[in-house]
């Protein structure tokens, strides 16, 4: 078995015509744009903080209490709606180079959005040969078991779990959205990735991304920087026994050597250049005694 994990950096570089996903700096004000009710509402000195330590300052919102479903909400409605894969996308040529041994392959995403699943159908690969995991969600699932109308509020970590699906379309992504407060099964953008909905298939994604690590003899991390906080993916891979080929360019080159040497890895593949121009040696590296 091979693993490739995609971080936020691997969509932000792979597409040369289409929109990307922003990396986090440039997050919120990409979120108060698109949602302006909410995201584009907050007083100072929310606005500074979100921009300064995206993460940080979504820990301190959950901790004072406010009602964080509406954000959430409008958070995966970006996700969803605002990015589609184009002819042109690293995503598509990866997976068509890998097409011959996919069921050997193992992807895992931390991204929210879909160019992942749109590369995956965009290339004609079946949905059963495709083999996915999502440790911190996505904004296309939900849990069909859980549902509160707009007069129920929360405030915290409150979490729910329940049976999870996929949202069939945009239409009723929108119907979902309007009845009820639980958002999709996608982590909070906080430091320990806490998940509303669907908290028991976040478990088993994470446990499953863990299992496939151990057994991999090699696995790709590309655009995903060093983060220590995410234990439930850099604890598997400090212990990985197959050898990673990291590719998230200079500054994340820099962090993953230190890392790596802090974790006493040796072997491990370091590219300082990014995802789309880095296509050829992954091929080369995860197709290697295939």
């Amino acid at each position: 078995m091979k693993v490739i994990l995609f971080g936020a950096g691997a969509s932000f570089g792979s597409e040369l015509e289409g929109r990307v996903p922003p990396l986090g700096e440039q997050l919120f004000d990409e979120l108060a744009k698109f949602a302006p009710d909410t995201w584009g509402s907050l007083l100072p000195p929310w606005p500074e903080r979100f921009r300064d330590n995206f993460e940080a300052a979504m820990s301190s919102f959950l901790i004072k209490g406010d009602f964080a479903a509406p954000y959430q909400w409008d958070m995966a409605d970006f996700f969803y709606g605002e990015f589609q894969v184009t002819p042109t996308s690293a995503y598509v040529d990866l997976i068509r180079g890998l097409q011959q041994h996919i069921k050997g392959i193992a992807f895992a995403t931390l991204n929210y959005e879909t160019l992942l699943f749109q590369a995956r159908d965009f290339s004609g690969v079946d949905e059963k040969h495709f083999s996915l995991c999502l440790p911190h969600g996505n904004a296309a699932l939900f849990c069909d078991n859980v549902s509160g109308n707009r007069g129920v509020t929360y405030s915290g970590h409150v979490a729910t779990s329940g049976r999870v699906r996929y949202f069939h379309d945009r239409r009723e992504f929108i119907r979902e959205k309007a009845s009820n407060v639980f958002p999709p099964v996608m982590s909070y953008y906080e430091p320990s990735k806490f998940t509303v909905s669907g908290a028991n298939y976040i478990e088993r994604e994470r446990a499953k991304f863990k299992a496939l690590v151990e057994k991999a003899d090699r696995v790709s991390v590309i655009g995903a920087r060093v983060h220590a906080p995410d234990r439930h993916i850099w604890e598997p891979l400090a212990t990985a026994r197959g050898t990673i080929l990291y590719v998230s360019g200079v500054k994340g080159a820099k962090c993953f050597r230190e890392w790596a040497a802090s974790e006493k890895r040796m072997g491990d593949i370091v590219l300082e250049s990014h995802f789309r121009e880095s296509i050829g040696r992954i091929l080369e590296f995860m197709l290697k005694d295939s």
